[in-house]
């Protein structure tokens, strides 16, 4: 019975100790490694690169829980998915930044180092926030952009 006990507790500390492993990154080397990203599929219809804005295309996943992304351009959505992480071809699957350090392409509007990023009515670009309140922001400028810049951004 103690033999049973000993293994039991030593399974639990194995497993415990896994729980934090989806976030692994050096902390005084970021280069590539301080994000978080998922597997997407570009439904969107055009090649997309490395910086572009998606959102959720809910409308058209043929299920309920997958994972389709699109350009939009409606300002302020509450639908950002993320922010691509390198060059992907429409009908494939993508990785996309969900959380972290990114490159973010700016729209046409334009944003100050520090402001809130939000969709834009340029597709696959970001621009300020048009609320105070930053509700639908995805991201935090780094630097200061205008329209067609990309930036170094944090995704939140």
């Amino acid at each position: 019975m103690r033999k049973l006990f000993l293994i039991l507790v030593t399974l639990l500390f194995v497993s415990v100790g896994n729980v934090d492993a989806w976030f692994v990154a050096n902390p005084r080397d970021t280069a590539g490694g301080a994000n978080v990203r998922i597997p997407v599929y570009n439904n969107s219809g055009a090649d997309l690169d490395e910086g572009d804005v998606v959102v959720w295309d809910i409308g058209s996943a043929t299920d309920d829980d997958d994972l389709y992304i699109t350009t939009t351009t409606t300002a302020d959505t509450g639908l950002v998915a993320g922010v691509i992480a390198s060059a992907c071809t429409t009908g494939s699957d993508c990785s996309l930044i969900v959380y972290g350090l990114a490159q973010c392409d700016v729209g046409a509007a334009g944003i100050a180092a520090g402001g809130l990023l939000c969709s834009s009515a340029t597709t696959g670009g970001g621009d300020a926030c048009a609320g105070i309140d930053g509700r639908g922001a995805y991201a935090i400028a780094g630097i200061a952009g205008v329209s067609g810049d990309q930036i170094e951004c944090i995704l939140k």
